[in-house]
């Protein structure tokens, strides 16, 4: 007698009493429920205890897909973007499925379209444009699309595709996020194993290319790294710095910064160092080292030279002004030789100044180049005036004078901008016609000095002004603009030149004169 063949799949459609077949069916969901939420517990615990305790991202993504199982799915995507330092993106994939790289070219749109929304899910793709395929290439009948994480350093998509229409039901969308969050464990995981250490290995390779040395070292005075530059230049003879007692108790102390000068191998060194903080980091400090050797010995022999003329320059002129003096005494002069005798007795005066201002050339390089001290504007105009009168006389140029009768003073380096106002009245003079005149102007706008010299001599070209402002006010023919120009910027402030040809020009020097 033959066996009836039965079926191994219960039917529960087949029950015919409407409660037990409810109850049924609750109970099936139920199981089916509960079996995939041990499916995912399973890859979860795969992903936390084993094999994806690994910083490789991609072997973790690789494997999780493996574990991947939806019926009727032909192809799954996985895509991670991650966003390194430096604005660079790059992107790793992971993918399963007959039709996985057919699919690929996809992949841009449907990330745009997870932009603003954590799903997209499409029951048939003839009915929807969202999605633009292209007409030659395969495409699918349905699609499921998620992002599962999106921070500032770390972006992650999956979808799945199908080859026919699909009704997706709430239990399979929920299946679909709790994968979701399985990828978003194995992200986190590998970013926080990875980023130490791929953070390190940038900066080490980016200290490797600097041309300055520099060294990690610890508090008890052990290099803990140097880079190429370093090693190259002091080979064995590093430790030479720990030498120093101003460094050693720096690494000893609190204190977070330093700058020394020091001396290693017959070569001198500017060193800034700075500890570092963080949890990675006890007692370290890094180290900065500049050779100026160069630079120390040239300001070593500036000072030297400055010396010098100084030293060589006061006997000279305690004579001169001497005998200018006994000038005046050995008979009587006439008015025009006594006002020479005068403006001569002037110079001498400020040649004499600027020589004793020469023995502060340290303190000028070391505290930024300014003597300031509280002047009056109306006195430095008139000594600039005193100083130009010979070349003026010459040419019988004329100076009109409109300055402040209010006592008031500016906090300026007396010697740097008389200086200055010499060499542009100077350069007005040189352009002024014979027998021209010259308007001199000033006056006290907030924290600015403004002075106005304007000739009405043969003037300078547009072109000309434009290469003047471009290059500094460097130019062979007028070479005090360029001093002029310096000297405004030492004083936080600025040179201004208009002028036309035939019809003068216009010099403003504008000077911060108070704080």
């Amino acid at each position: 007698m033959a066996q009836k063949k039965t079926s191994s799949v219960f039917n529960i459609d087949t029950v015919k009493d409407p409660e037990l077949r409810s109850y049924l069916l609750h109970l099936t969901n139920s199981l089916n429920r509960q079996n995939q939420e041990l499916k995912i517990l399973t890859l979860k615990n795969k992903v936390l205890e084993g094999y994806f305790l690994s910083e490789d991202l991609q072997q973790g993504l690789d494997r999780a897909i493996q574990e991947f199982n939806m019926v009727g799915c032909s192809s799954v995507r996985i895509l991670v973007q991650q966003h390194v330092p430096f604005n660079i993106g790059r992107t790793m994939e992971a993918t399963s499925g007959e039709f996985a790289q057919d699919y690929a070219y996809l992949d841009k749109q449907i990330v745009q379209q997870l932009q603003d929304k954590e799903q997209l899910i499409i029951n048939d793709t003839t009915k929807v444009h969202s999605i633009k395929f292209t007409p030659d290439r395969r495409y699918p009948k349905a699609i499921g699309a998620f992002r599962f994480l999106k921070t500032n350093d770390i972006s992650g998509y999956f979808w799945i595709s199908f080859e026919a229409v699909k009704e997706f039901s709430d239990y399979e969308i929920e299946n679909l996020t709790r994968y979701g969050a399985v990828l978003t464990s194995i992200c986190a995981n590998a970013s926080r194993l990875a980023d130490g250490k791929d953070s390190a290995a940038a900066f080490e390779q980016m200290l490797t290319m600097v041309d300055v040395p520099i060294l990690l070292v610890s508090s008890d005075k052990k290099i803990l790294f140097e880079n190429s530059s370093a090693k190259k230049t002091f080979n064995s003879g590093m430790e030479d710095i720990f030498d120093n007692a101003t460094m050693s108790d720096w690494l000893a102390s609190s204190q977070k910064e330093i700058h020394l000068e020091i001396e290693i191998l017959d070569r001198h060194y500017q060193i800034k160092g700075q500890k570092l903080a963080g949890a990675a980091f006890t007692s370290e400090a890094v180290l900065i080292l500049h050779d100026d050797t160069t630079f120390n010995h040239k300001q070593a022999y500036l000072t030297l030279m400055m010396d010098t003329i100084n030293h060589d320059f006061r006997g000279p002129l305690v004579n001169m002004q001497g005998f200018s003096k006994l000038l005046g005494m050995v008979g009587e002069l006439n008015p025009k030789q006594s006002e020479y005798l005068e403006l001569i007795q002037d110079g001498i005066d400020e040649i004499a100044t600027v020589t004793t201002d020469l023995l502060d050339v340290n303190r000028m390089i070391h505290e930024g180049g300014l003597k300031v001290q509280e002047c009056a504007p109306k006195e430095l105009v008139e000594k600039a005036l005193t100083l130009i009168q010979a070349e003026a006389r010459q040419k019988q140029v004329a100076f009109d004078k409109h300055l402040t009768t209010e006592e008031r003073t500016i906090s300026v380096d007396r010697i740097m901008v008389v200086s200055a106002l010499y060499h542009l009245l100077n350069q007005t003079v040189h352009n002024s016609h014979l027998g021209g005149s010259i308007l001199v102007e000033e006056h006290l706008t907030g924290e600015y000095w403004y002075i106005t010299i304007q000739d009405a001599g043969r003037g300078i070209s547009q072109i000309d002004i434009d290469n003047l402002v471009a290059n500094h006010f460097a130019d062979k023919n007028s070479p005090g603009l360029s001093l002029v120009y310096r000297i405004a910027r030492f004083h936080q402030g600025d040179l201004q030149v208009e002028s036309e040809l035939g019809k003068g020009s216009k010099f403003i020097l504008q000077l911060k004169c108070c704080d």
